[in-house]
């Protein structure tokens, strides 16, 4: 922990205090963007799910529509409820999404091209982000670690509840809330 205080200048508690908040505001951002391209990732696929079940269940309803008797009709949407309730969702599922990725349906060739160049590119973000993502962790834990009791909770180790100096004695009385601890 000293050599990482003297690597990084760190020489009051208020340094360590900023330091540990703008490692956790920079660990909170690339979390988020790391979410955020999960979540247009996992539309893409969804999107790409979503036409592929409409393109195979389509037909199904192309037969319903083409049976007029109610009788019949009522019959064939009983034996076939299952495949046209996922006919259904895929429709629901690919107009939302299409409009929430911005393209027109019906989907053209660029358009899937489009889709599949923009999965890739964010698949290559969170990988390269990955081992950054590592780094703040280990940074950030190093910065923790001399707060953090036995358990890995907030507070004292040695129980005197005090924050201790550069020099390593015993400082002034910790204030409640703050999660700074002694470095015992």
């Amino acid at each position: 922990m000293i050599i990482l205080m003297k690597e990084t200048g760190i020489t009051t508690v208020e340094d360590l205090a900023l330091r540990l908040s703008n490692t956790r505001v920079q660990l909170e951002l690339m979390q988020g963007d790391v979410r955020s391209n999960n979540q247009v990732i996992h539309d893409i696929d969804d999107f790409f799910a979503a036409i592929e079940d409409y393109r195979e269940l389509a037909p199904l309803q192309d037969q319903l529509d083409r049976i007029h008797f109610k009788g019949r009709r009522e019959a064939f949407q009983a034996e076939h409820a299952d495949e046209l309730k996922r006919l259904r969702k895929a429709a629901y599922l690919r107009e939302k999404l299409s409009k929430k990725l911005g393209v027109s349906l019906p989907l053209d060739k660029a358009g899937v091209k489009k889709l599949k160049a923009q999965r890739q590119e964010l698949t290559e973000q969170n990988e390269s982000l990955r081992p950054k993502l590592g780094q703040i962790r280990a940074e950030l834990d190093q910065l923790q670690a001399p707060l953090l009791d036995t358990k890995g909770n907030p507070g004292c180790t040695a129980g005197a509840r005090r924050l201790c100096r550069a020099d390593g004695s015993a400082g002034k009385p910790a204030r409640a809330g703050t999660g700074y601890g002694c470095c015992h």
